[in-house]
């Protein structure tokens, strides 16, 4: 079994070695830094994920500060971990940084508006709007995911937002396409819980959540070393991050 496939479904200390002398051949090659990290983060375990990106993400990016993945990923280690200012920090560091996705510089932002959802007083939510506004609607940046901002600014419905979805993948065949398609459907679930949460909707925001912290391996397609680059989509980790610490706010 592929050290990756093996810390993924959970063999993680006799694996752990291996994978750090992999990246220590390749310290430039932040995939391998972000593939490690997401395997700690899928199962949850926050700490490690957290040790992992301070080892080995930071690393990466003084050798390779082109990844806006990298930065999304080193700000989610920081929020899971209880380090809100610190994940903003991170977030904002990644807003300049050149970006390969097809967020076309989008996400990033949104991941600061999850912030300013979720810790209000540690960042300006009219700050970001400013940022989401002029990123959607500047040449490089539309199109896709632009139907996630659109969710949070004009509040598009889950079903219009899907059909744009669709749109946007309709290139693509077969299991590819089931696949975006499913991806994407989690995020708008997952921005559309913020959105409730935002609104004060709070069993609404749970039902969001929930359901996009159910995803599960069996899920995946076949290939988990190609899927494994999908654990990029750092919403799963903060739904199921907030889920565990929600519940206590409604009590509260």
């Amino acid at each position: 079994m592929h050290e990756l496939e093996s810390l993924l479904i959970g063999n993680t200390k006799e694996t752990t070695r291996s994978l750090r002398n992999i990246f220590e051949l390749k310290p430039a090659n932040p995939s391998i830094a972000i593939q490690v990290c997401s395997c700690y983060f899928w199962q949850g375990l926050w700490t490690e994920a957290r040790e992992c990106a301070d080892m080995y993400l930071n690393k990466s990016i003084e050798h390779n500060r082109t990844s806006d993945v990298a930065y999304k990923l080193l700000g989610t280690s920081a929020w899971c971990a209880g380090e809100y200012s610190q994940a903003i920090d991170d977030w904002r560091e990644g807003l300049d940084v050149a970006y390969a996705d097809m967020g076309g510089g989008i996400t990033v932002p949104l991941h600061l508006y999850f912030a300013s959802v979720l810790e209000p007083t540690l960042i300006d939510r009219e700050e970001v709007v400013d940022i989401l506004t002029n990123r959607l609607h500047a040449k490089p940046h539309k199109g896709w995911p632009g139907y996630l901002v659109k969710i949070l600014l004009v509040e598009l419905s889950i079903e219009d937002a899907i059909i744009q979805a669709k749109e946007d993948v309709s290139h693509l065949r077969d299991e590819e396409y089931s696949q975006a398609v499913m991806w994407a459907t989690q995020e708008i679930e997952f921005w559309v819980g913020i959105r409730s949460l935002q609104d004060g909707n709070m069993d609404d925001a749970l039902a969001h959540l929930s359901h996009v912290s159910k995803l599960t391996l069996e899920d995946l397609n076949d290939n988990l070393l190609s899927s494994i680059n999908k654990f990029r989509s750092t919403i799963l980790y903060l739904a199921r991050h907030e889920l565990g610490r929600l519940p206590s706010r409604t009590e509260a």
